[in-house]
């Protein structure tokens, strides 16, 4: 009978860096995603925009109440004033909105709030129209990538878990292998 083989302590030196890699790996597809998401076209209003949709989807109109643009530092209330109407078409036909989730973002620089959310099963050209008040607003139109960071975020949760809790199992496996081959027969 053969004598079992121990493993050599160098597999430990796999520990953190399976440690970083589940750590860092997951963080790092995470951020990447983030960064990744569309800014959409952002533009001032009360206006009529023209906007080409290249790719069906879920697209926001976000109303951008705190954000610096062309030179000028909007600072407006979140609550857009009760006259304001924001229409989207297509051909001439209205596009019915979907129920806003009220999804908010902010940054030390700036902030907007979802005011808009819409289905778009065709690409073509549309045209987005935001009137009702005089002030100068500033929003943006753009494609939601909620599924993409979602799945970035599932990913990097599970990296995370196996930083975490695999590193300090796959150490105490190499102990416990270790102890058992080196016990007498």
């Amino acid at each position: 009978m053969k004598p079992k083989r121990k493993p050599s302590l160098w597999w430990l030196v796999l520990a953190p860096l399976l440690f970083i890699l589940g750590m860092g790996g997951g963080t790092a597809i995470l951020i990447y995603q983030v960064m990744r998401l569309p800014a959409g076209e952002t533009f001032r209003a009360p206006s009529v925009q023209t906007i080409e949709v290249t790719e069906p989807g879920t697209y926001l109109v976000w109303h951008n109440n705190r954000i610096s643009f062309d030179g000028t530092f909007y600072n407006k209330s979140a609550f857009l004033p009760d006259q304001t109407t924001i229409r989207l078409e297509q051909d001439g036909h209205v596009i019915a909105p979907r129920r806003s989730w009220g999804s908010s973002t902010s940054s030390e620089q700036s902030q907007k709030v979802e005011v808009g959310r819409y289905d778009l099963t065709e690409k073509g050209v549309y045209t987005l129209s935001i009137t009702g008040f005089t002030e100068p607003h500033i929003f943006s139109f753009g494609r939601s990538d909620l599924s993409k960071l979602f799945m970035a975020a599932i990913v990097c949760l599970i990296l995370n878990l196996i930083g975490w809790f695999g590193t300090p199992i796959f150490i105490a496996l190499i102990f416990i292998l270790r102890s058992r081959s080196a016990a007498p027969q």
